[in-house]
């Protein structure tokens, strides 16, 4: 996460009561998530290799549960995933700008998958007030899997892409005219280092003053201020200030 989770919860004070991550990968974020109490945790993964490590390691544990499924916004779509040689990158959609932005990153054909959506693979308790998508530019596909549960949450943390780095991945515009239709205001934005990608946070509007949504907005512009003042992004790591603030924050 670019984004850790201790100024997430020290600096945004997310205190979320439960937590759905899609893309679980190897379950990094497992260590933080309990030093800060964030719990239960749902994990879901699509690589099967990778779902049978984290299903092995939460074997016995009341807070974490693992899922094993390709989210999408429909069920049943028969889909050949591309695995990525650092599985991390690996996504239900073909790699287009990732092979010249990251050329030791190659990509296989994997086995057909058949998709599901989360709105119902996902258990009816709880209500995930925190929602981590890291799924490779399958973000808004996801989303839309979700339905009415959507609403329920408090916070989404996203993935989001600049440039197409996958084939039709949905871009950080659109996803900001998606969310805020659905009363999600995008309150903080960091981008990694070649500024094509990021992460970003956003908050619920109907589960939030319009104050504490513009007061986060504003730590969050605090820190990229700050790590903007370590390390200026120059050239074509330049961003477009448009694309740092959501225009629909104070809606």
């Amino acid at each position: 996460m670019l984004i850790p989770v201790r100024d997430l919860h020290c600096r945004f004070n997310v205190r979320p009561k439960s937590v759905l991550h899609v893309g679980a990968h190897d379950g990094e974020e497992s260590a933080a998530y309990s030093e800060h109490d964030w719990k239960p945790v749902v994990w879901v993964e699509m690589l099967r290799d990778k779902y049978l490590a984290l299903k092995e390691r939460f074997a016995g544990d009341k807070f974490n549960r693992v899922y094993h499924a390709a989210c999408w916004d429909l069920d049943g779509v028969a889909l050949r995933p591309y695995i990525a040689s650092n599985f991390q990158s690996s996504s239900l959609l073909a790699p287009k700008v990732h092979l010249s932005a990251y050329p030791a990153i190659t990509f296989t054909a994997g086995s057909e998958i058949v998709t599901s959506r989360l709105g119902r693979i996902l258990p009816a308790a709880p209500a995930f007030d925190f929602v981590n998508l890291d799924i490779q530019g399958a973000e808004l596909r996801a989303l839309k899997g979700l339905g009415d549960r959507l609403n329920q949450a408090r916070w989404l943390y996203l993935e989001v892409n600049i440039a197409e780095l996958y084939s039709g991945c949905v871009l950080l515009p659109e996803l900001d005219s998606f969310l805020h239709k659905h009363a999600f205001s995008r309150v903080a934005l960091r981008l990694a280092s070649n500024s094509i990608w990021g992460d970003a946070l956003y908050m619920n509007r109907g589960r939030f003053s319009s104050l504490a949504v513009l007061e986060a907005r504003h730590i969050g512009e605090i820190l990229e201020a700050e790590r903007q003042a370590k390390s200026p992004p120059t050239g074509d790591r330049a961003v477009s200030p448009t694309l740092i603030t959501d225009p629909n924050v104070a809606a």
